[in-house]
């Protein structure tokens, strides 16, 4: 529910992130690009670490951190005054997004059966993808009403509190209980 907590935000964010870039940092639609381009070179760099991360305790990091990482970058960008400042905290979020978002996938391919793997990807897919266009509206709708910093701001607000939300079950797992090679407690 992390995941999902964080791409509600996250469409927000990119929904209203061309608003702010064009109108308000005057980088236009090339300078858009390049920022896009810029900032996936957090993901290209996180696929050359994520696979390293294979203790329990690395794991749980990599998934309590993403939404309040995910929050600061928000909050960096809605008080961004130049496009270096978005570019680099965009290369934090897609980042710590990445290495999470492999974390989470791998470990539900370990722990879920093998017969009900397909309907396991196929619901997380559903709410993941499905939190998108939801978030997306919403961040129009605060954007439209209150300005696009603000709606930028209050997506790095839900990341935060719908991540830790989501996440605070996990506070109760060991760090072993994220290391699926680990016996199981009895």
């Amino acid at each position: 529910m992390i995941a999902v907590a964080v791409n509600l935000a996250a469409g927000g964010f990119y929904a209203v992130l061309v608003l702010l870039v064009r109108d308000e940092l005057g980088a236009g639609a090339i300078g858009f690009g390049v920022l896009l381009a810029v900032g996936a070179l957090g993901s290209v760099i996180a696929g050359t670490v994520a696979g390293r991360l294979t203790s329990g305790v690395q794991r749980r990091a990599a998934v309590q951190l993403v939404a309040p990482v995910a929050a600061v970058c928000f909050g960096v960008v809605a008080a961004a005054r130049d496009v270096v400042t978005v570019g680099v905290a965009m290369i934090v979020f897609s980042f710590v997004v990445t290495v999470a978002n492999v974390v989470m996938v791998s470990l539900r391919q370990l722990l879920a059966p093998g017969e009900m793997l397909g309907r396991v990807m196929a619901v997380h897919r559903f709410f993941c993808w499905g939190s998108l266009p939801i978030g997306a509206v919403l961040a129009g709708f605060v954007g439209e009403f209150w300005g696009v910093r603000e709606a930028i701001a209050v997506c790095g607000i839900s990341a935060l509190v719908l991540g830790l939300a989501t996440g605070f079950p996990l506070l109760r797992l060991r760090s072993g209980d994220f290391d699926p090679s680990l016996p199981s407690p009895a």
